[in-house]
């Protein structure tokens, strides 16, 4: 066998060796204004707005005048649900996910820019409202997180294919879970239970 062939084998061997690889952006969505949710956030390097702030601080050296953008985009939850033994059969009480950005910069000269960015995202997760508990109550379930992030950034391009950038984003994330609270009980012939 030829060195050519044999390397064809091992490059095939490791492709079918390797497991599935998964990937996410946890809270921080990519996707911020309609060019890059119509791109799949596949615009990360190519900036045309103020959105980079978020994504590539340095892509706001592409912008050569004052920018100012902002969006609204709204999220739809419609095919989650829940079901479970206790006769549960219902989709979330919270369809609409909301999601939000502004962000504004400024050229420093024809090498540089500096700019702010304000980006949330809010209420994602699931609310189970009247949901029938194992003890016989009716009560609500719950997990919802919420994300922002403010973002500042000056930045240089030191050639036509190199731009830097000094970023210090502050996040906050707001997180709240409710598991059946209306809801106790206490079997008083086995308190361990």
């Amino acid at each position: 066998m030829n060195s050519g062939a044999t390397r064809t084998l091992a490059a095939a061997a490791a492709v079918i060796a390797c497991g599935t690889a998964g990937a996410n952006n946890g809270l921080n969505m990519i996707g911020f204004g309609a060019e890059s949710v119509g791109m799949g956030g596949a615009d990360v390097a190519v900036a045309r707005d103020t959105s980079a702030l978020n994504t590539n601080p340095a892509g706001i050296t592409q912008l050569k005048r004052p920018a100012f953008d902002g969006d609204a985009a709204f999220a739809f939850a419609t095919y989650v649900g829940h079901s479970d033994a206790f006769g549960n059969n219902q989709r979330v009480d919270n369809v609409v996910i909301p999601a939000g950005s502004f962000g504004y910069t400024v050229p420093l000269d024809r090498t540089g820019g500096v700019g702010i960015g304000l980006f949330a995202q809010g209420g994602a997760g699931n609310v189970y409202k009247n949901l029938q508990t194992p003890f016989g109550t009716t009560d609500e379930l719950s997990s919802q997180i919420g994300f922002l992030k403010l973002s500042t950034a000056v930045a240089w391009q030191l050639s036509e294919e190199l731009s830097i950038a000094v970023s210090v984003p502050v996040a906050a994330i707001v997180a709240k879970q409710r598991v059946f609270p209306k809801t106790s009980f206490h079997r008083s012939a086995e308190p361990p239970q």
